[in-house]
């Protein structure tokens, strides 16, 4: 136990140069696919659907995002899973707008009859779609989904409609622990297997999206049959292994972040609830407040108010539904 523990603080106080390629949203944990692609199925049930609403807003600039996921876990004793997720972007007023459709596929290795080590391998194929017109409004990186590039500054950038997509290869790997005293996750992804090209302004530019590596890892405490104290990390380098865009003002290397996260969960038999806070590099604070009036539904709202406007001025809501299939407790 206290190898895993001293692992765990280790992960936990890890510090990465993050880009954002995933929206920056205020509930990273009801996007799971998005993070790893390992995440599908990872609960104990047979099934597991989400939705999840997210605004931001920086100065009178605002865009959103919604996402919906389902995912399956098959087979005699969950050996394998699959999942589709859908998310869309962008808003009235701003220039980029988009739609991303993932499906993946994971196989489940136990180490032991009790399940108390859990090994996921996935896989995912996206199919990511996007437009861009100017003649919409305004735009800013920070607020997008960056699923595509801009190699040009706005001011130059004409009136016309620009459309573009592309199919993008994801794989990643989960292992959890679980015990009667606590649970214990970490996994690794990589994204953009494929290089796309990602400018969506011009095609044969040779702008490829780079590798990205995504790290997550959590150490939940179960205080008593009522209560668990559950610590969070999450961070993603782009550029990792090989480097194919160029350096430019809309380089996502000049983006730093790491989320690290303290959630409290009340549990037990009736309504339940969680509460928990994030912090963004120490930019900004996320308050997450969760209730589950029945075992197999939860709902959670969060906001996020920069801390830091200097480097960071976005403020953002976010809630979601989850349903989940609670057969395997």
């Amino acid at each position: 136990m206290l190898r895993v523990f001293l692992i765990s603080i280790i992960l936990l106080s890890s510090v990465s140069i993050a880009n954002a390629q995933d929206p920056r949203i205020s509930q990273y944990q009801q996007m799971p696919l998005l993070l790893n692609p390992a995440n599908t199925g990872n609960y104990n049930g047979k099934i597991r659907v989400g939705g999840f609403y997210n605004q931001m807003r920086k100065d009178s600039l605002t865009n959103s995002c919604s996402n919906f996921s389902a995912e399956f876990n098959l087979g005699e004793g969950s050996k394998w899973a699959f999942g589709l997720n859908a998310m869309t972007s962008g808003s009235s007023k701003f220039a980029m707008s988009g739609t991303y459709v993932g499906l993946s596929l994971v196989k489940a290795i136990n180490f032991n009859e009790s399940n108390e080590h859990l090994l996921r391998i996935g896989a995912q194929a996206s199919f990511i779609s996007g437009s861009f017109q100017k003649s919409k409004g305004n735009y800013d990186p920070i607020l997008d989904v960056r699923a595509f590039n801009i190699q040009r500054d706005f001011a130059s950038i004409d009136s016309n409609l620009y459309k573009k997509n592309y199919i993008n290869l994801n794989a990643g790997v989960n292992y959890k622990h679980s015990g009667p005293l606590f649970d214990f996750e970490t996994g690794v992804a990589i994204f953009n297997l494929s290089h796309p090209d990602d400018d969506i302004l011009s095609a044969g530019t040779g702008v490829r999206k780079r590798f990205r590596l995504t790290l997550n890892s959590s150490l939940r405490f179960n205080i008593n049959e009522m209560n668990a104290v559950k610590l969070q990390q999450i961070s993603w380098q782009e550029g990792l292994f090989v480097r194919y865009a160029p350096v430019s003002k809309t380089d996502s290397l000049q983006i730093h972040e790491t989320l690290y996260g303290l959630n409290w969960e009340r549990l037990g038999v009736g309504t339940q609830y969680s509460l928990g806070m994030f912090l963004r590099s120490a930019k900004s604070m996320t308050a997450v407040v969760g209730v589950s009036l029945i075992p197999e539904l939860t709902t959670r709202f969060s906001y996020e108010f920069p801390i830091n406007k200097k480097y960071y001025s976005i403020s953002q809501f976010g809630i979601s539904l989850v349903y989940q299939d609670i057969s395997f407790d």
